[in-house]
């Protein structure tokens, strides 16, 4: 059975087994292809900046594989969040529910101290049904929503 790409820790490794049937491909012009697509949208840093300021306590929680790193190089995350839960070191992704649980016991929390923001509709509802989290989805609603957080 073939290695989930989430799960590729090696950057080699995920070169060999992007497409599965291996074919060659310009494995330096795909990486420059999404390095070059990465931005923060607008409003987001300034949101980030906001959070950490008022003492929040952030990680992301990505089923990115091992390239998660080509977004830290070039929007430096890590000033805002921790890369705690990337599911291609934990072995857990989204939408499972124990991904979202090791969450909560990593963090020595309960599952309702935890605020999950998603970008997709699916798993946000996943979560609020399985797991009675407290979930904030689809950026365009993220900002009155964190606004408020950050006032408190």
């Amino acid at each position: 059975m073939q290695t989930p790409l989430n799960h590729v820790k090696e950057k080699e490794e995920l070169a060999i087994k992007f497409f599965s049937d291996g074919r060659a491909f310009d494995f330096g012009g795909l990486k420059q292809c999404m390095s070059d697509g990465y931005a923060y949208l607008n409003g987001i840093e300034d949101i980030l900046r906001r959070l950490k300021l008022n003492g929040y306590e952030m990680h992301a929680f990505t089923n990115y594989p091992c390239w998660y790193s080509m977004i830290e190089k070039k929007l430096k995350l890590s000033t805002y969040l921790s890369w705690t839960f990337s599911s291609c070191e934990t072995g857990k992704r989204k939408p499972e529910i124990e991904a979202y649980l090791e969450v909560s016991q990593h963090l020595g929390v309960p599952p309702s101290s935890c605020l999950f923001i998603d970008d997709r509709m699916f798993g946000i509802k996943l979560m609020q049904v399985a797991c009675s989290l407290l979930v904030v989805g689809m950026i365009v609603y993220l900002e009155n929503p964190l606004a408020k957080i950050s006032k408190e």
